[in-house]
């Protein structure tokens, strides 16, 4: 491939200094680009946790007591922006849900990280449930309608219906560990 059939990477088109090809703006695109950087993440994430990969830095800090309930805030703080969608869409504000969904997808496509940074572990007993729901959920996220090119209403029904009931799931569950945390002090 020459120089000149290769795609502009940089160009001033449009006034943007940087202008992505069209091929990387599209809906398609972007939909596969943050499930990539998910299913990277989580392979990772249980890849690490399979092998009892782990870093000594990270494992330190997440010892000490302050830093648990600080990514742990930090991890419900991301729980709750993931339910933004919800509060959008039912409150009837298409639009507004529109810009959401995008951002939804996205900090979704993160979640492994948050996830680590609190715990390297999947836990035991019922945290050990809390992690698999919360991974669960965010595979789930990975095989929505859009993302998978599936139009069938039923499909999409029950996709709605699992993602729905794994995200409450997931918030009792966390909300139940965030108690047992703070009440056993």
């Amino acid at each position: 491939m020459s120089l000149r059939t290769m795609p502009k990477l940089f160009s001033r088109a449009n006034g943007d200094i940087f202008h992505l090809p069209r091929l990387a703006r599209s809906p398609a695109n972007f939909q596969w680009t943050w499930n990539a950087v998910a299913i990277v993440l989580l392979a990772a994430f249980l890849w690490q946790d399979g092998w009892n990969f782990q870093w000594s830095w990270l494992q330190q800090l997440q010892t000490k007591e302050w830093y648990r309930y600080l990514s742990g805030v930090v991890l419900m703080i991301y729980i709750a922006i993931q339910w933004l969608l919800t509060v959008v869409r039912v409150r009837g504000r298409t639009e507004l849900a529109k810009v959401h969904y995008r951002r939804h997808q996205r900090v979704g496509a993160l979640g492994p990280l948050f996830f680590y940074a609190h715990s390297s572990e999947m836990g035991y007993a019922y945290v050990a449930v809390l992690s698999s729901v919360f991974f669960l959920n965010l595979a789930v996220g990975l095989l929505n309608p859009t993302a998978v090119r599936v139009r069938s209403p039923q499909y999409k029904f029950w996709w709605v219906v699992g993602h729905v009931l794994l995200s409450v799931s997931t918030a009792v569950i966390a909300g139940y560990h965030a108690y047992v945390a703070f009440y056993y002090k």
